[in-house]
């Protein structure tokens, strides 16, 4: 599982890249969702980090605050 919850991020991140906003939230949300129930911290701050960095550029600065932050304070547990 942990393989196919690290390439949903991974397809998110890139969808990102290319500029293809809604995909990449819709994967990343996805893999953000598993990675809760997996309880992996790091791989969950890291699926955060992306998700907000996707989220600021759609514009929803506030969305992109909150999870980085909460993204943050995960990492410092």
């Amino acid at each position: 599982m942990a393989d196919a919850l690290g390439a949903l991020a991974t397809l998110g991140a890139q969808q990102g890249h290319k500029g293809a906003l809604t995909a990449a939230l819709r994967d990343l949300e996805s893999a953000l969702k598993l990675r809760r129930q997996v309880k992996d911290p790091l791989q969950t701050a890291r699926t955060m980090t992306v998700l907000a960095n996707v989220k600021y550029s759609t514009g929803e600065i506030e969305d992109a605050i909150r999870i980085h932050q909460e993204a943050l304070a995960i990492r410092e547990r």
